[in-house]
């Protein structure tokens, strides 16, 4: 399990540009770009959506998500507590499609799939520090929960800071703008289904 620390900032396209010419960007990158899509589950009500939009701490999101075009499946618990944020991951040893998940069993709630999202994503290291850019978001909602697809294209671009503990480095200096709190699951799930 990680503990890590994060923080995200929301840039139009000339923003972007600035912000990576700002931290020369070239020469920090980690390896190459990955597409990556998730399939986010939730109760029939959309229980976890609306606790995660009105607690701060004590909320989890639970998704599926394959890297590229690869034939495996990853099961992500991301968790928000008093004691800070957490990502458990494991390979899922029966799906190999996200298309294969119908509802899954957690906590003793009934998930069911609630949207799709894909992205372009981009790693870069800056003074220890893994930066991410996710670009070219598309959201898609999923056949049980509506009876014809809605699909959305975003141009919103998101960097993110990620700090792994015990590192701790003061970070914060090198902002160059507020941070926001951003999630690309409640973001599509009020967009798609107006909830």
């Amino acid at each position: 399990m990680e503990i890590r620390k994060e923080y995200k900032f929301i840039l139009n396209y000339y923003e972007l540009e600035k912000f990576k010419i700002f931290l020369n960007f070239k020469e920090k990158k980690l390896f190459d770009d990955r597409i990556i899509k998730s399939l986010y589950m939730d109760t029939n009500n959309f229980k976890l959506y609306k606790r995660s939009n009105e607690y701060d701490v004590d909320k989890y999101k639970l998704r599926f998500r394959q890297y590229n075009k690869e034939n495996e499946v990853y099961q992500e618990i991301k968790l928000n507590t008093q004691d800070g944020r957490q990502k458990k991951i494991q390979k899922h040893k029966t799906f190999t499609n996200l298309d294969e998940i119908k509802h899954f069993k957690y906590k003793n709630l009934d998930l069911l799939p609630a949207i799709k999202i894909s992205y372009k994503r981009s790693y870069f290291d800056f003074n220890d520090v893994r930066i991410t850019i996710d670009k070219n978001l598309f959201f898609e909602s999923t056949k049980n929960r509506s009876l014809s697809t809605i699909k959305l294209m975003s141009e919103l671009n998101i960097v993110e800071y990620k700090i792994l503990y015990p590192q701790n480095p003061d970070i914060e200096k090198y902002f160059f703008q507020n941070p926001i709190s951003f999630s690309k699951y409640n973001y599509g799930v009020k967009k798609l289904y107006n909830l």
